[in-house]
């Protein structure tokens, strides 16, 4: 079933009517025309332009999920909404650094733990978790910031659930890197 149909589905009433209306044809079969081969090089270069805007990429295991290590973005300092996204902070262990990580064993990555609907594209991390991690210095949260064993340390996000690819996804994102 196309995304169109399954939106078809999902959607009723007059917002589900404008929201239809905005779909041309094209655009509702894209994903279904593209050959096999056409979808693996758009794929490659979708790859290509999210390592070119992380900060940071590296190889690792999510060591341990603590409370924000600084306090501007623990829940008595934040200001209150329907949409708080309840920061945490996932510590990495690094065992490969592919692009900006010098020197680095560990790095922290802000993320929202709240399931609403405005923090939903963001990745969320568990312990253990091992990935090959495309990080952006954290803009999103305010504080840009972390304490990690070594102490003070730049926080990094995964703004989208393609920011975490498997750890065999290494080889590929270096070699994307040396092109």
């Amino acid at each position: 079933m196309s995304r169109y149909e399954t939106m078809k589905r999902l959607c009723t009433g007059s917002a589900a009517a404008l929201l239809l209306a905005t779909v041309t044809p094209a655009a509702r079969s894209a994903d279904e025309a593209a050959p096999a081969g056409q979808s693996q090089a758009l794929s490659d270069q979708e790859l290509h332009a999210s390592i070119a805007s992380a900060d940071i990429v590296v190889v690792g295991r999510v060591s341990r999920i603590q409370a924000p290590s600084v306090p501007a973005l623990t829940p008595q300092h934040q200001f209150v909404s329907e949409h708080n996204p309840d920061w945490q902070e996932a510590v990495i262990e690094v065992q490969q650094n592919l692009k900006g990580a010098k020197g680095a064993s560990e790095v922290a990555v802000h993320f929202p733990a709240s399931p609403d609907v405005a923090w939903a594209s963001y990745p969320k991390f568990a312990v253990g978790q091992s990935g090959t991690f495309l990080l952006r210095q954290d803009r999103v949260s305010t504080t840009p910031t972390a304490r990690l064993t070594h102490g003070p340390a730049t926080a990094y996000v995964a703004p989208t659930r393609t920011s975490i690819l498997s750890t065999e996804d290494a080889a590929r994102v270096k070699a994307l890197l040396a092109q």
